[in-house]
């Protein structure tokens, strides 16, 4: 969603004070106007960390903005980050430019990895298995760990629904794990087992000793996660970092689905790759400088500020000198 006039600019004051002015983007290259530019102005205690603290009062009038409107916004990158006092010849500046982590990309995609795919797409997949997949990869593509681990956590949880024993079973004691009995009429009560059942039982059959641990810890992220709890709150609770964390979810999801994948024929040579690190990273370049503002009016204009862009060389793309 955009503003109605591309030559307008609405202006906005947060309850922090900080005033908050959005405007349209330039039109792409087919002509359309596809995003917003929004500048916030307000005091800081630095230029260093200043970027931070109004990113994040720009995302929190972004999800009400949201709410209201029933529409997508996006923050696509911090951009650049000027002295901003009235008058102010000497000003400092800060640039930014944000690249994937894993940006350029590896260049490992082989035929073996194609011919696995091929080879394990001519088997039957049941369609539950399909849904967990799609999941999986979603999961790569969340910006932040939280919404990473929800993504993998529904796929465990697809798997463990579909797998799950369907007949009764007894209610168990937490101390013991023997069956409850009424102590007055001698009655076992029982009950068909639930999601989170069969997802503590394949988190013990993928990881064996070390289960008790990692379950608990992975439902304490996962009702931290799901709750709203803080990040940090969730670590200390959990005792990890939640990188951490989303990385032994990974790898319990990619076992879970392996083992509803049928075999390939015999003889098939097949290859998979392996990570140890599943988070989603970005990678932040800035630079500091300064320029002088000699001109009428208390700031420069839009086309007066410095743009500088910041680039990263692929292996194939460096010099000797560089």
């Amino acid at each position: 969603m955009i503003l109605l006039d591309d030559a307008a600019a609405t202006q906005t004051r947060l309850s922090s004070g900080h005033e908050l002015f959005i405007r349209n983007a330039a039109p792409d290259i087919a002509g359309n106007v596809a995003g917003l530019v929004c500048s916030v102005i307000g005091d800081a205690p630095d230029i260093e960390n200043v970027h931070q603290l109004l990113r994040d009062e720009l995302a929190e009038f972004l999800d009400l903005l949201a709410f209201v409107t029933q529409s997508r916004f996006e923050i696509t990158k911090v951009d650049r980050v000027f002295d901003w006092e009235a008058g102010q010849g000497s000003r400092r500046m800060k640039l930014f430019e944000t690249f994937p982590g894993l940006y350029p990309p590896d260049r490992d995609l082989t035929d073996e990895y194609l011919a696995t795919v091929t080879s394990i797409e001519q088997g039957t997949i049941d369609g539950f298995v399909r849904v967990a997949l799609k999941y999986f990869r979603l999961g790569f593509m969340e910006a932040s760990a939280g919404d990473q681990f929800l993504r993998y956590w529904l796929a465990l949880e697809i798997i463990a629904e579909n797998r799950k024993v369907r007949e009764k079973a007894p209610i168990k004691c937490t101390a013991c794990g023997g069956a409850i009995k009424c102590a007055h009429c001698g009655d076992e009560p029982q009950r068909r087992p639930m999601a989170t059942d069969a997802i503590r039982e394949i988190i013990k059959q993928i990881t064996g000793k070390s289960s008790v641990v990692i379950i608990k810890r992975q439902f304490a992220a996962r009702n931290g996660i799901t709750h709203g709890r803080d990040v940090a709150a969730i670590e200390r609770e959990s005792g990890q970092p939640l990188d951490q964390i989303l990385n032994e979810l990974v790898r319990i999801v990619w076992h879970a689905i392996i083992a509803e994948i049928p075999k390939p024929p015999a003889g098939s040579r097949l290859a998979f790759g392996e990570r140890d690190e599943f988070a989603t990273k970005t990678l932040t370049i800035s630079m500091i400088g300064g320029f002088e503002h000699n001109g009428d009016g208390d700031h420069p204009p839009e086309n007066a500020l410095p743009n500088a862009r910041i680039k990263v060389l692929g292996p194939d793309q460096r010099t000797g000198g560089e």
